[in-house]
């Protein structure tokens, strides 16, 4: 079974938070919630879109950056076709 594109965000997050030394105490203490939620974030599917911001603040990456990551590979190479101007394939 193949993995939604959120829970592929939330992996990609997961790895550069920890590359960053982040572990979820320190997460939690960044966005004023419990370590429990953070670990709760990072194990369901279904994150709102202003946690997943605020842990690409954390992370240092940026939203579209890290969608892009988490698109299937036609649909990335589709998106870079388009974005050197070349017509819409979706």
């Amino acid at each position: 079974m193949e993995k939604s594109q959120p829970r592929i965000m939330l992996d990609v997050l997961h790895e550069l938070v920890r590359s960053r030394g982040l572990r979820y105490r320190d997460i939690a203490a960044k966005l004023n919630v419990t370590e429990r939620t953070v670990t709760r974030w990072f194990s369901i599917e279904g994150v709102d879109t202003r946690v997943i911001e605020q842990l690409c603040e954390l992370a240092q990456v940026s939203f579209p950056l890290l969608r892009a990551h988490a698109s299937p590979p036609l649909e990335r190479s589709v998106r870079r076709r388009d974005d050197r101007g070349n017509r819409d394939r979706q």
